[in-house]
């Protein structure tokens, strides 16, 4: 639901509709949206419960004969939950569960049994407190039902209903929930739930890959995803995610000021969250020094270097994140900005070292405006994340200005071709297929890169004056 004002319109909608029926005073708003209502925040979803056995599937139907929703709603039996849009708020998706005792049980945190319960028994099953309100739509009253939402909203902390360590154990993914809801509001862990936290984090990994990742993405979306991670990183929670950025989470950097390669990261974290709130972007963030963790050198001085870490990022990035079922693009993405996020290092604060041809070579090897675009955002977070340089806040913007130009004067190297093809440079040249032809290829890219604008003529001529005498 996008629209905050619709909110009303459909509680209102259905108390006028159950009115008089089996269903009047059993229909509940319930979770993040009473949650919402109360902290004045956007509401975007509407979730219901039903405290009937096989309430949510009975209701969804009863709505479907009366002609009330847009289409036949979609029914998982096995969970008791249905999804729905009403033919009044055909924008607005629902979703309909029964009241619950799941029991997960070991090694099932995926499929929990869609037990009936009651009403207090759905509320001591859900993950915090402050997601466990519900909203009887008939008496238009809110009911805390663990009797702490309202004073943990109040007093901003986050905590579970039940015993944490039942909580947990009952589906672990609810301690990174935890993290993200805390790092979100800018709320604290209560003391007991932060010890639950702590004790069992590889139970994670009963959990299934794709849950994972949907609950890894939305904590690293959060407000706070620098925080969050270090938190799951303190937690122990990190290394089970991704075991592969565990050799970097105490090795120190190259910089005595910049503290280990870790801190490092979230301050890279940090600065893209204040950049971009897309979560590969926040991704690229987090793994683009990666590489380090295969490439660290210890001097005999006692000088730490990461010789061509970004040139070694692909063999931590690609397992890491295949693990939790990331689609090959975005993984591909990833690893090239990885690869190429120094490849402004050498050009100076304010980029006065960068020659036009270096900017359109990069311009070259991103493809398209889009992908070069994301790398300088990279770059930029990367330079705010060095503590002892603050001036390279400069950079991204000269080079910015300066790819402007490019575009204004149609001098971008985006998607460049070479006006003369392999044939014709044999043909010219008198020369086999092979090492030559290429060398003449790399020897008209790089003229390209002075002067984008060649023709072909121009490039005839280029290659006889350098070539013609060698291949006689």
């Amino acid at each position: 639901m996008d629209n905050l004002s619709n909110y009303p319109k459909v509680i209102d909608y259905l108390r006028k509709k159950i009115k008089g029926t089996q269903w009047e005073g059993h229909l509940f708003v319930v979770g993040g949206c009473c949650r919402d209502m109360i902290m004045g925040r956007p509401i975007h979803d509407i979730d219901l419960t039903v405290d009937l056995p096989l309430g949510s599937v009975k209701f969804s139907r009863w709505l479907r004969s009366r002609h009330l929703t847009l289409g036949a709603p979609l029914v998982f039996q096995r969970y008791s939950t249905a999804r729905l849009r009403l033919k009044a708020f055909p924008d607005d998706e629902l979703e309909i569960v029964q009241t619950r005792s799941d029991k997960y049980g070991p090694h099932n945190a995926d499929n929990p049994a869609a037990a009936f319960g009651s009403l207090a028994d759905d509320c001591t099953r859900r993950d915090l407190t402050i997601n466990s309100l519900y909203y009887d739509i008939s008496a238009d009253r809110m009911l805390d039902l663990c009797g702490m939402a309202l004073a943990d909203i109040k007093n901003k902390i986050i905590r579970t209903p039940a015993d944490p360590e039942r909580t947990f154990d009952d589906d672990p993914l609810r301690i990174v929930r935890c993290i993200r809801f805390a790092c979100s509001f800018g709320w604290e862990i209560h003391p007991e739930t932060m010890v639950a936290l702590k004790k069992n984090p590889a139970s994670i990994k009963i959990a299934s890959k794709e849950r994972i990742r949907s609950e890894f993405d939305k904590l690293i979306s959060c407000q706070a995803p620098a925080k969050a991670l270090e938190m799951l990183e303190q937690c122990g929670i990190m290394s089970v995610i991704m075991p592969e950025l565990s050799p970097i989470f105490g090795m120190p950097d190259n910089s005595s000021n910049q503290g280990s390669v870790w801190q490092h990261t979230l301050r890279t974290v940090k600065a893209m969250a204040g950049i971009s709130s897309d979560v590969n972007m926040r991704l690229a963030a987090l793994l683009c020094d990666a590489g380090k963790a295969l490439s660290y050198t210890r001097h005999d001085n006692g000088k730490v270097t990461f010789p061509r870490h970004d040139r070694r990022a692909a063999p931590v990035i690609d397992p890491a994140m295949k693990r939790l079922r990331y689609e090959p693009k975005i993984i591909n993405n990833i690893i090239f900005l990885a690869r190429n996020h120094t490849a402004a290092k050498k050009w100076g604060d304010n980029a006065e070292h960068m020659s036009d041809a270096d900017l359109r070579s990069l311009q070259y090897l991103c493809e398209t405006r889009d992908r070069f675009e994301r790398l300088l955002t990279l770059i930029h977070a990367d330079n705010l994340s060095h503590t002892e340089r603050p001036s390279l806040a400069g950079q991204v913007p000269a080079i910015r200005k300066r790819a402007a130009e490019f575009k204004a004067s149609g001098t971008e190297m985006f998607g460049f071709n070479l006006p003369i093809q392999s044939l014709h440079i044999r043909k010219l040249l008198q020369i086999q297929p092979g090492q030559k032809v290429e060398h003449c290829k790399d020897y008209l890219m790089k003229c390209a890169f002075e002067n984008p604008k060649l023709n072909r003529e121009k490039c005839r001529q280029l290659l006889l004056k350098k070539f013609s005498r060698k291949a006689q």
